[in-house]
């Protein structure tokens, strides 16, 4: 903490205002007083949430612990921009807090065909598969865990499926992989994260899209993408994807 608040002066006593993003928030909310300096509190999820299911810090001592320093960061922040979502749960938190919800517009192209199809022999994924995808990271409050057990079942009834995630760390890869038995882990494609330019190609190939946040309200931005791309969604039902995501739109699930 004493390496971080030096740093933190350094960096800051030149500006006039901190832009505090995710949990360097809780920190400004510490720091930035005491310079008497103002900072928004970039606030893309309610971190004690996402939490909840941590082995540690989703205890019932550090959750409420994580909540405590969660309203110290929103009520010190000058202003909170927010997640689509999240806005009830700001104010829940802090009554008259001055907030602004965000949405990002979709920065992706149409996606080339030639592209497409260079991607599924990179991947040996057949032109008759039915391809089921999810891009984004592999974080316990994504809840790939529903995924691989639903892709599981359906595989049983649909041969043909095949499932490509993107956004996997080599250790997230090989944890996701074992889940699955070698008959099912054959038509698994477990992929680190790509660069922006080639995602288009990736969601071009998937017959549909995956967004599973059962736990959480703010809407996960790989949503605004999908949309875009013109793929059919399979989404949680709930706070998280309703905002923009119903019936007309996707197939929304428990």
């Amino acid at each position: 903490f004493r390496t971080a608040h030096t740093v933190f002066i350094k960096e800051t006593q030149d500006y006039g205002a901190v832009h505090a993003v995710e949990e360097a928030a809780y920190l400004a909310a510490l720091l930035c007083p005491r310079l008497g300096m103002p900072f928004v509190y970039d606030m893309a999820s309610a971190i004690p949430v996402e939490l909840r299911r941590h082995r540690i810090l989703g205890t019932a001592v550090a959750q409420r612990g994580l909540a405590a320093f969660e309203r110290l960061a929103l009520r010190r922040a000058s202003q909170i921009v927010c997640s689509t979502g999240l806005a009830d749960y700001v104010r829940a938190a802090v009554p008259g807090i001055s907030l602004t919800e965000w949405r990002f517009p979709p920065l992706i192209d149409a996606a080339d065909q030639a592209a497409v199809r260079q991607l599924r022999d990179e991947l040996d994924v057949p032109s008759d598969a039915h391809v089921v995808g999810y891009t984004g990271n592999f974080a316990a409050y994504q809840r790939l865990d529903l995924l691989f057990e639903a892709f599981t079942q359906a595989l049983a009834v649909d041969p043909k499926l095949m499932l490509v995630c993107v956004g996997a760390s080599a250790e997230a890869r090989a944890a996701a992989l074992a889940q699955f038995a070698p008959h099912a882990r054959a038509r698994v494609r477990i992929l680190a994260p790509e660069s922006r330019d080639r995602m288009p190609a990736y969601l071009a190939m998937a017959d549909c899209l995956i967004s599973l946040r059962p736990s959480s309200d703010n809407l996960p931005l790989k949503v605004l993408d999908y949309m875009a791309a013109g793929r059919p969604i399979v989404a949680t039902r709930g706070r998280a994807h309703e905002p923009v995501l119903n019936g007309e739109r996707a197939f929304l699930c428990e």
